[in-house]
């Protein structure tokens, strides 16, 4: 039977999940047998620095001399974080094009960018056409030239005191993220497209050694079914229909 809504007893946000498919007791049930939220973990989320229209005479259309790459959404992709174009104008999407690529190190700025280590980022917005609500992507230090990165305001990122992961905790984390399970739940409290980081700090997570058993696993990170395949494997996650 599916009920229609619940608020967990011990919810302190009392937050109201609502069950609209026949799986959704099961979702339900394998997220809260999770042990961890981001607090236990020591990993903090918080939303990206820059918000660009407050900066815009400090952004450039082109990455040169005294800029740094600024990561907006788009470059979150195959759960890595792809480096902006050297200049705007490569690409394809004509709304992307529009967008700055990178933003100048300067006494206005400095403040806003953070070092190039190994964080998770997540889209913290999605069309309604968008087929998922959860889009993470490890940004990986080495496909950077830069010591500096910004990270656009439609983004939430993972850290630890604004530091990085190893490589295994980051890739297990963006892939418990990008699993279809993980999507269903974020669904059933969350009915809009608005990704926060509040939403972020209420789910609960795998401890850290499953976290980095999943992130060493040898797979595809472009390929949906197989992060839901090792979901199952590493945690027991209910297996559904990738999505």
């Amino acid at each position: 039977m599916i009920r229609p809504c619940l608020v967990a007893p011990d919810d302190d946000q009392q937050v109201i999940h609502l069950a609209t498919a026949r799986d959704a007791n099961e979702v339900r049930a394998f997220f809260d047998s999770l042990p961890c939220q981001l607090a236990d973990l020591g990993i903090e989320v918080s939303t990206g620095p820059v918000v660009d229209f407050r900066l815009k005479a400090s952004l450039s259309g082109r990455h040169d001399e005294g800029s740094v790459p600024l990561i907006y959404p788009h470059c979150i992709k195959g759960g890595r974080v792809v480096a902006p174009l050297a200049e705007a104008a490569g690409y394809d999407d004509a709304r992307i094009r529009k967008k700055a690529v990178a933003i100048y190190e300067n006494l206005d700025t400095r403040k806003w960018l953070l070092n190039c280590s190994r964080f998770v980022l997540i889209k913290r917005f999605s069309s309604k056409e968008e087929k998922r609500r959860l889009v993470a992507g490890v940004l990986e230090p080495s496909d950077f030239a830069d010591e500096m990165v910004g990270i656009e305001n439609h983004i939430n990122f993972f850290h630890r005191q604004r530091g990085g992961f190893p490589a295994a905790l980051a890739l297990g984390l963006a892939r418990f993220l990008n699993s279809t399970v993980a999507d269903r739940f974020f669904r059933q409290f969350n009915g809009h497209t608005q990704v926060n980081a509040s939403d972020l700090r209420g789910f609960f997570y795998p401890n850290l050694k499953t976290i980095e058993e999943l992130g060493k696993a040898p797979l595809d990170d472009s390929d949906q079914a197989a992060i839901d395949l090792a979901m199952t494997r590493y945690l027991g996650a209910p297996l559904f229909e990738s999505i």
